[in-house]
């Protein structure tokens, strides 16, 4: 059997999350998956994986056709506060 999908976020995706808001925090841009893999010392594939798993959980969206495409999805964080 496969892993069961869960919209809480592992130890690793939070890391991921808060490494883009930092690195938007401190560059007023969004970072690549390039710079993701440096910062973390993790792989691309792996940035990709998490970012994909980010994305169906609703935290983030990535905007098609343009660089720097990843984007935190605000919404979803206020509501996770509420809660």
């Amino acid at each position: 059997m496969g892993r069961k999908f869960t919209f809480e976020l592992t130890e690793k995706q939070k890391l991921v999350l808060q490494t883009i808001k930092d690195f938007k925090k401190e560059n007023d841009c969004y970072p690549t998956v390039r710079e993701l893999a440096i910062r973390l010392e993790l792989s691309a594939s792996s940035i990709q994986s998490h970012l994909r798993l980010l994305y169906q959980k609703s935290y983030i969206f990535m905007i098609p056709k343009i660089s720097r495409n990843i984007r935190i999805n605000y919404e979803k964080e206020l509501k996770n506060e509420t809660n």
